[in-house]
C-alpha cells in the first residue's frame, strides 16, 4: 500500500550503481501528508533501525534521487539494495533480516 502508488511492489534495485551514493543502507523517500510513509517511519523507530529520510518535496537531493529510482508515489524504502514501493510491513522485516543476514555473512567473510 502506498500513496500515489504505481503498481510493482518490491523489486531488486536496478539502478543501484546510479545511486550509490544514497548514505546509508536504510532509507526511506517520503512526503508530509502521507500515511503510509508515517507508518513505514514509525515501524522502523519501533524496530531501532537506522535510517536516513528523505523528504521529496522539501529535500532537493532526496527528489533527485527518488526520480532516479523511477519515482512511482511514496513511500519508497530501500534496504541494502532491495527497493520496496508502499509499505509492507511483513515484506519490510524480511528485507530488513536478509540485509542483516548479507551483514553478518561479510563480516565473517572478512575475518577469514
Amino acid at each position: 500500500l502506498g500513496c500515489g502508488l504505481i503498481p510493482g511492489g518490491s523489486e531488486e534495485l536496478a539502478h543501484a550503481e546510479k545511486i550509490g551514493h544514497v548514505p546509508s543502507k536504510v532509507a526511506v523517500f517520503v512526503t508530509s501528508w502521507c500515511p503510509y510513509c508515517k507508518a513505514v517511519e514509525r515501524f522502523l523507530k519501533e524496530n531501532q533501525v537506522k535510517y536516513t529520510r528523505y523528504d521529496i518535496e522539501n529535500d532537493p537531493k532526496g527528489s533527485k534521487l527518488y526520480y532516479q529510482l523511477g519515482g512511482g508515489g511514496v513511500p519508497v524504502v530501500i534496504v541494502g539494495t532491495r527497493v520496496m514501493r508502499g509499505y509492507d510491513e511483513d515484506e519490510l522485516s524480511s528485507m530488513l533480516q536478509e540485509s542483516k543476514r548479507d551483514e553478518k555473512k561479510s563480516e565473517v567473510g572478512s575475518k577469514l
